[in-house]
């Protein structure tokens, strides 16, 4: 049986509001009945499909939920929006400190790859990525997200966080993401959507 992997903004279990949850679907399935203390899901999005992952994932909402349709609060100019993604192994940066931009590139090369594929999946426009925030984090700069509502940049969001954070896992390290625009850090998490 094809299976996705539903990410639920929120989570499953009543824990904090910024907690990401994840289940499990046929992949003709739209709804899941309530089971335990998970409610009814819906599925919201459409399937983020890549050769990078290992099943495809889409995110999932309770079954009551509106979707919010409004244009976010975030600029919509080309390259006013970046998503730093920040990496590390058991909180330590992958790097030394003397390591250079060029060293960055060079082991994270393949990463960076696989990183902006999945944007591109997930239907974010890239114009650029380059190291951040001392060699600790590559930051993807995105082009104009004009016509992109809450709800949908939220999900494309998560999609692409959920995407690198397993891409990240299988080659041995971890990684946060946050949104940087308008001289806002708003972190990529069951909270997303509201901070949009």
């Amino acid at each position: 049986m094809d299976v996705v992997q539903w990410v639920i903004p929120g989570g499953l279990d009543g824990g904090p509001r910024s907690a990401v949850g994840a289940c499990f679907a046929p992949a003709w399935a739209d709804r899941l009945p309530p089971s335990g203390r998970r409610p009814a899901l819906r599925r919201r999005s459409a399937p983020l499909v890549s050769r990078h992952l290992s099943r495809p994932l889409a995110v999932a909402v309770p079954a009551g939920v509106e979707d919010d349709e409004a244009q976010t609060s975030l600029s919509d100019a080309p390259g006013h929006v970046t998503l730093r993604l920040s990496l590390a192994v058991e909180g330590e940066p992958l790097l030394p400190a003397h390591a250079d931009d060029v060293h960055f590139a060079s082991v994270f090369g393949e990463f960076i790859g696989v990183a902006i594929d999945l944007c591109e999946a997930a239907g974010l426009p890239v114009m650029g990525a380059c190291p951040a925030d001392e060699r600790r984090a590559l930051d993807i700069v995105l082009g104009s997200l004009r016509g992109q509502g809450r709800s949908r940049l939220a999900d494309a969001l998560l999609l692409l966080r959920a995407g690198a954070q397993q891409a990240a896992l299988a080659r041995g390290f971890s990684l946060t993401a946050e949104l940087l625009a308008d001289g806002r850090s708003i972190g990529v998490d069951g909270e997303l959507e509201a901070a949009l």
